[in-house]
């Protein structure tokens, strides 16, 4: 089974009761980034992971 066809049923079975804090959209706020391209970009984010 592919993994959203197992999202898809686990949300059937066990549905969010709970008001989702992504609905509004004030709390996802960007920063913008000082990288040129994506492979800037890139390297950025998996130095900031680690």
């Amino acid at each position: 089974m592919s993994a959203p066809a197992a999202l898809v049923v686990s949300r059937l079975l066990y549905p969010e009761v709970e008001k989702s804090k992504f609905m509004d959209t004030g709390s996802l706020a960007l920063t913008s980034g000082t990288n040129r391209n994506i492979v800037e970009s890139a390297a950025a984010g998996a130095s900031m992971s680690i």
